[in-house]
């Protein structure tokens, strides 16, 4: 990737990261031993989630933090828009002149 992000690219991975995990518990799922491993992995997964829950709840807490996170999720926001207001644009263009206008074929 140059810059730009391949969402197509982020759908395979998680794709292929779900398939993994369903492999890996179905083969652990029958043995007793992989059952507690990955129940320990998991709490530790779970405790480490709520850590950064916690930390985040925190940091929201900071008048810096709420502005830097309205800032940050406006410049997204407008961002897309402008994605958004482009690509109608490229539709608009790619369509031909009688469909743009709302004009019917004869019949």
């Amino acid at each position: 990737m140059t810059g730009t992000t391949d969402w197509d690219d982020v759908g395979k991975r998680f794709a292929d990261l779900g398939r993994r995990l369903d492999d890996t518990w179905k083969e652990c799922r029958d043995d007793d031993a992989a059952r507690d491993q990955l129940r320990d992995a998991s709490d530790k997964v779970k405790t480490a989630l709520d850590d950064v829950a916690e930390t985040i709840d925190r940091a929201l807490a900071s008048s810096e933090v709420r502005e830097a996170t309205r800032s940050a999720t406006t410049g997204v926001v407008g961002a897309l828009a402008a994605t958004l207001h482009q690509v109608a644009g490229w539709i608009e263009d790619a369509m031909p002149d009688q469909k743009r206008s709302g004009d019917r074929p004869d019949s």
